[in-house]
């Protein structure tokens, strides 16, 4: 028996959400797209002894600024997928 190629794990995650239906994928995008959005806004300075709590906010502001772009782009290939796979049948 043939081994199947291991997936990547964005693979995996569109082999995921493509089990939605087509337009809950697409309103899933929109949702990510806006949550990521409002947690990119970077952190503002009012005292300098929170440093701490500066650093996880930037830490936080730049993991969702690459999140706002890669999950909308995700969802948005599970629903090609999930209208396609529906259509099949």
């Amino acid at each position: 028996m043939a081994r199947r190629g291991r997936k990547s794990n964005a693979e995996e995650w569109v082999d995921l959400v493509a089990l939605l239906p087509w337009w809950a994928c697409l309103g899933l995008a929109l949702a990510s797209f806006l949550l990521f959005r409002a947690l990119s806004a970077p952190p503002k300075v009012i005292n300098p002894a929170q440093i701490g709590q500066l650093m996880t906010g930037t830490m936080i502001a730049g993991v969702a600024m690459a999140g706002q772009w890669i999950a909308p782009l995700i969802c948005g290939m599970a629903a090609v997928v999930s209208y396609f796979r529906r259509r099949k049948r």
